[in-house]
């Protein structure tokens, strides 16, 4: 019963391999001749799409930027985060001076608070005799290493708030008027100078900005002579930082219109 139930499904659905239907194929003479059509014809019925591509940042682009901000925005983006949500490359430069000038200093005055506590501790133990040796030896190690952290905390922190602040208020500066020139270093240098001795009155807290102010307009001048041959000014740097900023929103744009990413472009790194 199970094979002739079987035997009869197989004459409704019969079983066609691939060589018997190409055979049938190749001798029925009803059926139209098979035509080619060339490369060059095809591709003029149905031409390529061109890919698109991004247009890159011009000079011309960039001036056009400049003319349309004003110097608060500047001041606005120096500590604000950029499109990419990080921070300004301004403020990085702070913070990374402000450190390493502090840890320098922290350093250099550890030194100098070792010696100072290798002479206490043989002014006040010149006629101490300790029951051990080992005891004697703890004592001044213990007094060395405390002048020492003192020293270099109390003076790390105090170098570290006046390099950060000089640098916060010559860079403020410097971005509101997207320039480079020794004033800014000398404002820098007397607002610091008197904001540091405030608590000597007005009187030292004036000495203190007039002599702040003359340092930093000499030591501004050398640094601005640097940063003019290196190609450095802030002009410059605003204007790369305005390029790249033009590049990522319109590479962003790009991808969110075509969903895809734009290709590289010869020559580009």
């Amino acid at each position: 019963m199970d094979f002739m139930r079987w035997h009869g499904w197989r004459r409704l659905f019969p079983i066609v391999r691939a060589d018997d239907a190409l055979a049938v194929n190749t001798n029925n003479s009803n059926l139209p001749p098979a035509t080619t059509v060339p490369i060059e014809a095809a591709t003029a019925l149905f031409p390529e799409k061109p890919k698109p591509s991004l247009r890159p940042v011009t000079d011309a682009d960039v001036l056009e930027y400049l003319k349309t901000e004003t110097g608060r925005d500047r001041v606005r983006d120096l500590f604000g985060k950029t499109d990419k949500g990080e921070y300004s490359t301004g403020l990085q430069l702070i913070m990374a001076c402000g450190s390493q000038t502090a840890l320098l200093a922290g350093c250099i005055s550890s030194i100098f608070g070792s010696r100072e506590g290798a002479d206490n501790f043989a002014r006040l133990h010149q006629a101490t005799k300790f029951r051990t040796k080992f005891l004697g030896m703890r004592t001044y190690y213990n007094m060395v290493l405390y002048h020492s952290l003192k020293s270099g905390l109390r003076w790390s922190f105090k170098i570290g708030i006046f390099c950060t602040s000089f640098l916060m208020v010559s860079q403020t500066i410097a971005e509101y008027r997207n320039k480079t020139t020794p004033l800014e270093y000398g404002i820098a240098g007397a607002f610091t100078g008197s904001i540091v001795k405030l608590n000597m009155g007005l009187r030292g807290a004036f000495v203190a900005g007039l002599t702040g102010g003359v340092l930093g307009f000499g030591f501004g001048g050398i640094f601005w002579a640097a940063m003019y041959s290196a190609g450095l000014l802030q002009s410059d740097r605003h204007s790369e930082e305005i390029k790249q900023k033009l590049t990522y929103r319109r590479r962003m744009m790009f991808i969110q219109e075509t969903g895809q990413l734009p290709q590289k472009q010869s020559g580009a790194m």
